[in-house]
């Protein structure tokens, strides 16, 4: 990943961690999960969320095992904050080799 893509996704994550802060401040963990639930729009964005972030924690878990790096908090993270696990683990960078993460050698 070049440090330009790495600087734009750092950015992401800021913006992304500060609106989860904002809405978790604003309406707490169990309003904003019922907000979810209100109809059948906001369930549908919900199930599609949920499904692609099931298969980038998936992807995680192949891509830190691969490169010896911990996947752990960044599933977890994933479960209680959605994108900012992910984007993290995209941010934070290199294993144990140095290797870089998403240079696509293991998107199979």
């Amino acid at each position: 990943m070049t440090r330009g893509l790495r600087i734009a996704l750092g950015f992401v994550l800021a913006g992304f961690s500060a609106l989860t802060a904002y809405t978790i401040h604003r309406y707490g963990v169990a309003e904003s999960l019922a907000l979810c639930f209100t109809n059948a729009a906001t369930i549908t964005l919900f199930a599609d969320a949920s499904i692609a972030l099931g298969l980038i924690t998936m992807w995680m878990w192949r891509d830190a095992r691969a490169r010896g790096r911990a996947w752990l908090p960044y599933a977890l993270l994933t479960i209680a904050t959605g994108s900012v696990g992910p984007l993290l683990y995209l941010v934070a960078g290199r294993g144990r080799e140095g290797a870089d993460v998403s240079d696509g050698s293991l998107a199979a």
